[in-house]
């Protein structure tokens, strides 16, 4: 299972694994680089109950890239200033959670969803602006009334909410599903 929440202190991880866990951050300037991983080796299911818990500080700005693999996942970024979410599932089940947009001015956040063989929800706050491209493959996509078809681009579909104006600040949802089930709701 990998938890991500927000925190206090830069990054912190803590949890169990079957394998040597991996953590590294590096800094440059003011860029910092965190790796935080399960480790790597054959994976006996149930016997290895891997799980991992990462809290981001809630003060900084992130362009977070999750790549699940096989897993469950609750990221929970409500909390947190977001400049750019990518969540790439193999084989996983889970929750995302976004929050309010931070920030003013006008603009998109981009959060690219990519789903292999999974069960996945996005929850967004009532009220967000948001606009979601969907390209589903064989994947059943449950999306709220709130949501509604705008038009299609590249064999896309796309939806937006009402209240998407030009100019306005937005989450920009891009989701690419494989054989999954995703379930997109409003909170």
């Amino acid at each position: 299972t990998l938890t991500i929440t927000g925190g206090t202190d830069l990054v912190s991880a803590s949890g169990e694994s079957p394998f040597d866990p991996v953590f590294d951050v590096s800094a440059s300037g003011s860029r910092a680089d965190v790796t935080v991983g399960m480790g790597s080796g054959s994976w006996v299911v149930p016997r290895d109950n891997a799980r991992i818990e990462v809290k981001l500080d809630r003060s900084v700005e992130w362009d977070l890239i999750i790549d699940a693999g096989v897993s469950k996942i609750d990221v929970d970024v409500r909390d947190l200033k977001l400049t750019a979410l990518e969540v790439k599932t193999g084989v996983s089940t889970g929750t995302v959670t976004l929050g309010s947009i931070a920030g003013a001015g006008s603009g998109s956040v981009p959060v690219k969803l990519d789903t292999g063989v999974s069960a996945v929800t996005l929850r967004i706050p009532e009220g967000q602006n948001v606009r979601l491209t969907v390209d589903k493959g064989l994947s059943n996509i449950q999306r709220p009334s709130g949501l509604t078809r705008s038009s299609e681009k590249d064999g896309k579909d796309i939806y937006e909410t009402s209240g998407l104006t030009p100019g306005s600040r937005y989450w920009d949802i891009t989701l690419d599903a494989g054989i999954s089930n995703v379930r997109i709701e409003f909170y």
